[in-house]
């Protein structure tokens, strides 16, 4: 799974940085710094990150398949009676620096606070979605193919 996480660490000068990483991501550089958007909970596709080492993450609506994601949020309250917002940021992440060659993708953020006594606790992570292709096209290519086989089988008895 192509993933990777990140967290605050205001003291280097920028807002968040990626502190773990799999598949494609985990060329990345541990600590590499990416600057994030004001996230607005109103209007959630004017979010937006860039990494001059990553490349950027626009969100918005995506699709895939027959499938449509809008962002959206949820508000709760966990067991010890903090109070938790998820954010879940559906968008299309750009590559660039150490994965320019790689082509763009539509990818998952989500972002968690937890209102606790003393502050605020916030978790991010990221997921590149895989595309999966229809099955009734891959029934058709199938088909197409084993009657090719077929024809060119027959006409050579």
């Amino acid at each position: 799974m192509d993933q990777f996480q990140f967290g605050i660490i205001p003291f280097l000068g920028t807002n968040s940085f990626l502190s773990s990483s799999t598949g494609d991501f985990a060329i990345v550089p541990l600590y590499t710094g990416i600057d994030q958007s004001t996230l607005n909970v109103q209007a959630l596709t004017t979010y937006t990150w860039t990494s001059a080492f990553m490349g950027s993450f626009q969100a918005g609506v995506i699709h895939v398949g027959a499938n449509t994601f809008t962002p959206y949020a949820t508000m709760s309250t966990n067991v010890a009676g903090q109070t938790v917002l998820n954010v879940y940021e559906y968008g299309v992440f750009t590559p660039g620096g150490f994965l320019a060659p790689y082509t763009p993708t539509n990818m998952i953020e989500t972002l968690s606070f937890t209102q606790t006594g003393t502050g605020t606790a916030m978790s991010c992570s990221a997921t590149a979605l895989a595309v999966v292709p229809e099955p009734c096209p891959l029934v058709v290519v199938g088909g197409a193919v084993l009657g090719l086989f077929l024809r060119r089988r027959r006409a050579n008895r």
